[in-house]
């Protein structure tokens, strides 16, 4: 395991910072990605300026990395860590984290949202993954990244559609409008709101619009199924073990609920 100590060359005017002081040179061929890292791809426009900004000026904060046997994964710094390989070769600054692999992704999640410029389908990603994997609540992730509860609601709704999270990575459309549409489960009408805002048909108050119709529409449908589902069931009762009496009434109670559920379906 190469592990380079001199920094001098490489620190310039951060070497007095905090970070560097705990930071050490690590060869970048030892350095590899976290396996568990959620963001699919970078804005390679993002990445270059950030690329000539560390050629011109250095690199202003150190990767964090953990020891995985012979080699190093990344657990904050993705971005940073790939513009330094686009114009150089050199040891990279790091500072060495003793954690286990659970604690690695949280950390990796957390420092990532904090500090990368990760677009709004990535950080919805690792919220999610903060959920799931690490056992945040809402509640407690508001608190811990220090966001409101609506920016992090708003985020999470992007994962709902494929088709939306989508459309927002590609930046073709924008939050605002990610998240109304992303209220419609219907794969038609969500598609053909999605294709009217990318062209750029549908001002905001407009797209409101639209939507309260398609999910009214959803619901609609929704209801109809269910009622429909009721009405088999109702009908698919069997009386075998009542007495005749019994029989009678039952049969006329499930009769008039008949009825009921016709006249709501006709009334919807």
């Amino acid at each position: 395991m190469e592990i380079f100590d001199d920094m001098r060359e490489l620190l310039g005017s951060t070497e007095g910072t905090k970070a560097y002081k705990e930071a050490r040179l690590i060869d970048i061929k030892l350095i590899k990605p976290n396996p568990d890292q959620p963001r699919t791809s970078m804005n390679k426009e993002k990445l270059d300026e950030l690329a000539r900004s560390i050629k011109d000026t250095g690199l202003m904060q150190p990767i964090v990395v953990r020891a995985k046997g012979d080699i190093y994964h990344i657990i904050a710094g993705h971005r940073r860590f790939a513009a330094w390989t686009m114009h150089s070769k050199k040891p990279i600054p790091c500072i060495l984290r003793e954690i286990n692999e659970l604690e690695s992704l949280e950390q990796s999640l957390i420092e990532n949202i904090q500090r990368e410029k990760l677009d709004e389908v990535d950080e919805a990603r690792y919220l999610r993954t903060l959920i799931d994997e690490i056992g945040y609540t809402m509640d407690g992730l508001t608190k811990r990244l220090h966001k409101s509860l609506g920016y992090i609601d708003s985020r999470l709704k992007l994962l709902r559609h494929n088709d939306v999270a989508l459309a927002v990575k590609e930046g073709k459309i924008g939050i605002f409008e990610a998240r109304e549409i992303a209220k419609i489960d219907d794969n038609t009408s969500r598609a053909s709101l999605l294709s009217e805002v990318e062209k750029g048909e549908l001002n905001r108050d407009s797209l409101k619009k639209e939507v309260k119709k398609a999910t009214g529409k959803d619901f609609q449908q929704l209801k109809i199924a269910q009622i429909e589902k009721l009405k088999t069931t109702v009908s698919s009762i069997k009386f075998g073990e009542f007495d005749e009496d019994r029989r009678t009434q039952a049969r006329g109670i499930l009769k008039e609920i008949r009825k009921m559920l016709d006249k709501i379906l006709k009334l919807g």
